[in-house]
């Protein structure tokens, strides 16, 4: 609940900020009286530029990243949102200061300043030449100094992490470049719905290939729906290859677009803990809309999205149960594991011990869900009956190998694995022998029978 507050509250932050410091900057303006009347306005201009030069650049390594087009109205709202989170970082480091001088004992002012405040408020005959110089104190010079150093190291320790967790959180959206028949030469219908807590998600229904004579004879045929989940920062676009053999083994399949992401609806991320609602709300549409061809709903999904799918299917609901096999490609066992192996790997210290430990715990404030408690390998535990395969490669540079083999190892039978020995993060989502694998794991996989 706590985390929920927060969230909300940090939202209205960002979206009142930018028009409170727009009013603030024209009132001050219209006030001044003496030289650079203008000067608030020239500040909130300048980072108003930065915040579009953030907010266009995350947007365009997302539209590269996911192989979309850019949305012009979610690169307004990204340099909406990174203009917020400057000016939050301002408004910081202003109650920093003010909270370092009186911790200090030190003036707000710099003595020069008030020199020339008071030169300017004297008889015209007297000059800032003419008035005394007062030398400061060595010990006011050391606490300025020691107050200055607390500053820098307090805005990196809070101010860098917060970032970094701002931006691998927020996400904008783009609109998919192709579509499954321009990609693979598969029929689809464009399809929406909502998830769980009422987020529009946007979706493609595949449906099963026709069977020929030279199919092998199976009564599932196009009675089955895979849904396929991808990964973060992805989009079902991009990772439409998981879906590749599928039709053509009779299964119906429902891809979609996670939560911010691609075409569906909100603006953060939270690495599959929310996502599970989005995957519920899948299911709920299939057995709303499709039962004749979702007789049988099974997963498979990458990354954040078989984690998703773990997480969803062991929600103690009608939808949750009725997700009766789930194949993961490249996931983790929990995240905030992944975040220090992730830290350890590409960062230094301080950072990566501020990642873990400040990033993480901000990144959760931000989204509103409890990201260091995520974790997939317990879900895993209420799967059963159900049969979990596991695809890890040993290459992995994102996600190590020891996560995949931890989750399987904690998950309960019935399970299995595919582990790919030069296999990376992602290319083996598009390895052929794993693709066929996961076809003959979902058409075979049941669950274990209860005595």
């Amino acid at each position: 609940m706590l985390l929920r507050f927060a969230h909300y509250a940090i939202v209205a932050v960002y979206c009142v900020l930018p028009v409170a410091a727009l009013a603030i900057a024209i009132a001050q303006a219209r006030r001044a009286r003496r030289a650079q009347p203008l000067a608030s306005l020239a500040s909130l201009a300048l980072t108003g530029g930065a915040g579009a030069a953030v907010g266009l650049a995350v947007a365009m390594v997302y539209a590269a990243a996911t192989g979309g087009r850019l949305v012009p109205t979610q690169v307004a709202l990204a340099t909406y949102f990174a203009t917020g989170l400057l000016l939050l970082l301002k408004l910081f480091d202003f109650a920093l200061i003010a909270a370092l001088a009186r911790a200090f004992r030190l003036p707000l002012a710099p003595p020069a300043a008030v020199d020339a405040t008071a030169a300017a408020d004297a008889p015209d005959e007297t000059t800032p030449e003419k008035l005394p110089r007062a030398k400061p104190p060595r010990r006011l010079i050391a606490r300025a100094v020691l107050a200055g150093v607390l500053r820098v190291l307090i805005l990196a320790g809070v101010g860098l992490p917060y970032v970094m967790a701002s931006v691998l959180t927020y996400r904008p959206k783009v609109r998919p470049a192709d579509d499954p028949t321009a990609q693979l030469g598969l029929p689809f219908e464009q399809v929406t719905f909502d998830a769980t807590d009422g987020t529009r998600i946007v979706g493609w229904f595949i449906p099963a290939s026709p069977r020929t004579a030279r199919d092998e004879p199976w009564d599932g045929w196009g009675k089955q729906t895979a849904i396929v989940a991808h990964g973060l920062a992805a989009s079902k676009s991009n990772q439409l290859v998981l879906a590749r053999l599928l039709p053509e083994h009779g299964f119906n399949v429902l891809i979609f677009d996670f939560r911010a992401h691609g075409e569906s609806g909100g603006q953060l991320t939270t690495f599959g803990d929310r996502e599970r609602r989005d995957v519920l709300g899948a299911v709920r549409w299939l057995r709303a809309n499709r039962a004749a061809g979702a007789t049988r709903i099974v997963g498979v999904g990458a990354s954040m999205g078989a984690a998703a799918l773990i997480a969803a299917a062991a929600d103690d609901s009608d939808e949750g149960r009725a997700i009766e096999a789930i194949a993961a490609y490249g996931t983790y066992d929990h995240l905030g594991g992944l975040t220090r192996s992730v830290t350890t790997d590409y960062f230094f210290e301080p950072l990566r011990t501020l990642l873990v430990y400040v990033g993480l715990p901000l990144a959760s404030v931000q989204t509103g869900a409890n990201l260091s408690a995520f974790e997939p390998a317990a879900l895993a535990n209420d799967l059963w009956p159900r049969p979990l395969l596991v695809i890890h490669g040993r290459k992995d540079e994102i996600i190590r190998f020891d996560h995949g083999q931890a989750l399987y190892d904690r998950a309960p039978e019935p399970k299995g694995y595919y582990w790919l020995p030069e296999g990376t993060h992602n290319d083996i989502v598009t390895n052929e022998t794993a693709a066929r694998v996961v076809a003959a794991f979902l058409r075979l996989a049941k669950p274990v029978p209860m005595i």
